[in-house]
């Protein structure tokens, strides 16, 4: 669905984090689908070199065209930076294929539960590295490290990918996806994210899938605004 629209946006994207990249700035993206992050990820890759992503969200986004019925790119991004089989090739070789390697890929705050059975043998048969989102919830910083180990540390240049459906509805009813009762509290997520941005190598942030329309006041929207502008500061 939308496939033109995806590449138009992610190609604007692109350009915009390429010139703040160039000019010494780090970018922050706010969307939007999870598909912005391929903008991110195309514009980095004309500076950085190889791309290293934390991926921060209950929800792999290893989905295909062939694996799930809608039709929405929203919940297939990553698998079409790393040009799985299947993937729609005018999203997938925008640049540089594939765009990422499974190798330089963490998952945080994974969760079996909200991944979809052919995600599931994804991460086994590519070897991705997860965290899961118990164990961020567990220990915030100490997850958030354990995510940046296999991308060297937190040292080499990294990007972070953050969705807001790891925050529990419950505790933040802000998300696009409204399921109750799972994921991280805000201060949980806010936590990891800090940790992510604080290191080294951290290079660019992207953040999806805030919607205002299921926050019932202004205060939610401030309140998660106020998160964000703690954890990258």
């Amino acid at each position: 669905m939308n496939t033109d629209a995806v590449v138009l946006i992610a190609r604007e994207v692109a350009d915009r984090c390429d010139a703040a990249l160039k000019a010494g700035a780090t970018p922050l993206v706010i969307g939007g689908d999870c598909t912005l992050e391929v903008g991110t990820m195309l514009g980095a890759s004309r500076n950085l070199d190889p791309l290293r992503l934390v991926y921060f969200d209950p929800h792999p986004d290893l989905n295909l065209p062939s694996t799930v019925p809608d039709g929405a790119l929203d919940w297939m991004g990553v698998a079409h930076m790393l040009d799985l089989p299947g993937a729609v090739p005018k999203l997938a070789n925008l640049g540089p294929t594939p765009l990422l390697l499974p190798r330089n890929l963490s998952l945080l705050s994974h969760s079996k539960g909200r991944s979809q059975p052919a995600e599931l043998e994804a991460i086994e048969r590519l070897k991705i590295h997860t965290v899961a989102e118990r164990q961020v919830a567990e220990n915030p910083k100490g997850s958030a490290t354990r995510a940046l180990a296999p991308l060297g540390g937190g040292k080499k240049p990294f990007l972070v990918h953050f969705d807001v459906d790891a925050i529990d509805m419950t505790d933040l009813p802000l998300a696009e996806n409204t399921n109750r009762n799972v994921g991280l509290t805000l201060d949980q997520a806010t936590e990891a994210l800090a940790a992510l941005t604080s290191a080294k190598g951290f290079s660019a942030l992207t953040v999806t899938e805030a919607n205002p329309d299921h926050a019932p006041d202004s205060e939610t929207i401030e309140r998660f605004v106020g998160a964000l502008v703690s954890a990258i500061t």
